[in-house]
């Protein structure tokens, strides 16, 4: 049986009202899920994520990763947000290299672009399972060079972009390419994680 308390403040002897210290690096909320479409409910809002039900194979040209594209906003008095974003890549032929970046409300994180490769002596095919972690400050000035936000008192969007290096080097997400000791591709569902700290 469920039991609820609900009060509008805890006042002291004195008449004073005692509310707990939380200091800095506290986690105020966490909004994490499989991105099957599911609605995540916490302090700042209610959140829907994507729901990915396929893979997709690079192009030359940035493209959003699916899974990865979340309109956020932290709660206030946050002070930095942590995004995370895990997925499953595998490259169809023998050598992958492809590029992923972080966008903020449209913006490119310049500082936040990585690679992924194998090299040129890979034989077979490449699978690999990925995270993908950035912290985005809030406060002082802003910087698109680290993602910096001066504020953020309304929805941003966070996303992953990714293209790849050239036709020759390229990668399909949300696959494998064996499953149970077969051949058989099998879609892995990506999960996505944003961690408000005070």
């Amino acid at each position: 049986m469920a039991s609820e308390i609900s009060v509008d403040t805890i006042s002291t002897t004195a008449g004073g009202t005692n509310v707990p210290n939380l200091g800095g690096g506290q986690v105020m909320e966490v909004v994490a899920g499989i991105c099957d479409g599911e609605t995540i409910n916490v302090t700042s809002g209610s959140y829907t994520l994507q729901n990915v039900t396929a893979d997709f194979s690079l192009t030359d040209s940035y493209q959003d990763l699916t899974g990865s594209v979340l309109t956020y906003t932290p709660p206030a008095g946050a002070t930095r947000v942590i995004y995370e974003f895990n997925w499953q890549s595998k490259t169809p032929s023998t050598r992958t290299l492809y590029h992923v970046k972080l966008m903020i409300a449209g913006t490119t994180v310049n500082l936040s672009k990585i690679s992924i490769g194998d090299g040129s002596s890979v034989t077979g095919v490449v699978q690999n399972y990925h995270t993908y972690r950035r912290i985005i400050p809030i406060g002082g000035t802003a910087s698109t060079d680290t993602g910096r936000q001066s504020s953020w008192a309304s929805g941003k969007e966070l996303k992953l972009q990714v293209r790849r290096y050239s036709s020759s080097y390229t990668a399909t997400m949300h696959t494998t390419n064996h499953t149970d000791g077969g051949g058989s591709d099998s879609l892995v569902n990506p999960s996505l994680s944003i961690t408000a700290i005070r």
